[in-house]
């Protein structure tokens, strides 16, 4: 039995060790340092406003999957628009750009996020193959080291 631990990969036992709400609580920190970086750099790049959400989705999709990442897309897009828009256009989108600028980000935003939880289950099963590999191998092994050890026995006799 102490030969399954060895092939549990460590990175396995690593994600089973994150629990839904520390998942969820990045995704939310994720959110606000992007927002706060967003603002103190504003006046410096005057490039889109979306640029350190997208690392903030990004982020929180790779820790905390799919639910994480479509926390922060949606705190993302409040935060951008209650912040980072002007105080007249605040939470009644009169401008199409504003509501554009909104929807494409989104947009990329969900597809960054379901490409993420793709990735976490494919990384799943190949980790689930790998130790179904492991153990089928050693299965092996042990079965022709203990046949050849009785064909020597018996060629000993």
């Amino acid at each position: 039995m102490a030969y399954l631990i060895n092939l549990l990969p460590i990175r396995q036992i690593y994600h089973l060790s994150r629990d839904r709400l520390t998942r969820y609580i990045v995704a939310v920190i994720s959110v606000v340092v992007a927002l706060l970086l967003t603002l103190l750099l504003q006046s410096l790049v005057k490039s889109t406003v979306f640029s350190l959400f997208f690392a903030a989705v990004t982020f929180s999709a790779w820790y905390g999957g799919l639910g994480a990442g479509l926390l922060a897309t949606i705190l993302s897009v409040l935060a951008s628009n209650f912040f980072l828009t002007p105080v007249a256009d605040n939470l009644v989108l009169r401008h199409g750009a504003n509501l554009l600028h909104l929807v494409l980000f989104s947009i990329v935003a969900l597809l960054i996020s379901s490409l993420n939880a793709a990735l976490r289950v494919a990384r799943q099963r190949a980790e689930a193959n790998l130790a179904k590999l492991q153990l089928a191998r050693f299965t092996h092994q042990r079965y022709w080291y203990a046949k050849c050890k009785w064909l020597y026995a018996d060629a000993g006799n």
